[in-house]
């Protein structure tokens, strides 16, 4: 009950300093408490905190769920504007991914291979879509994006083809 309250009032409430508060004192925090306040944290523009909370959710040694990854994976891309900062956090979250359970979900394998691009690491991203082992039309169209932002235009046309 207390978890579901939180997330109510996270979604009610604007106040991040009181909400934090609330997420505090819950005892035994479910993930839609974790995951609640990690969104709310990249909703409000505040992508380091959501990766704060993160970790902090992981040291306490919750097992994250595809949804926690996925929006790990959009906290990276707002860090700043620097490709680098966003890349080194890019890969720590791809090290939770591949050290969980959830390391063969299709979403989050589409995500890292945006995210990598977005990063500019189109190598990244093309050995992300090569360990997939289902490519599916969004995953096929990230990697073309990725080789058409590295203006590669010959092989995004080979990979089309």
């Amino acid at each position: 009950v207390g978890n579901k309250l939180f997330a109510l009032y996270f979604k009610l409430g604007s106040d991040f300093k009181e909400t934090r508060r609330v997420c505090d004192e819950i005892i035994v925090k479910e993930d839609i408490a974790w995951l609640s306040m990690i969104s709310g944290y990249i909703k409000a523009g505040e992508p380091r905190s959501s990766l704060d909370m993160f970790l902090e959710m992981l040291g306490f040694g919750v097992e994250p769920t595809a949804f926690d990854l996925s929006a790990m994976i959009k906290a990276c891309l707002e860090i700043g504007d620097l490709k680098l900062g966003r890349l080194k956090q890019g890969k720590e979250v791809h090290a939770n991914v591949v050290t969980s359970s959830l390391c063969g979900d299709v979403v989050i394998k589409n995500n890292l291979v945006d995210m990598y691009e977005k990063c500019g690491s189109v190598a990244a991203s093309r050995h992300v879509f090569d360990k997939k082992l289902v490519k599916d039309y969004v995953s096929w169209s990230a990697l073309l994006v990725a080789y058409y932002q590295n203006r590669d235009l010959e092989y995004v046309i080979k990979l089309f083809r």
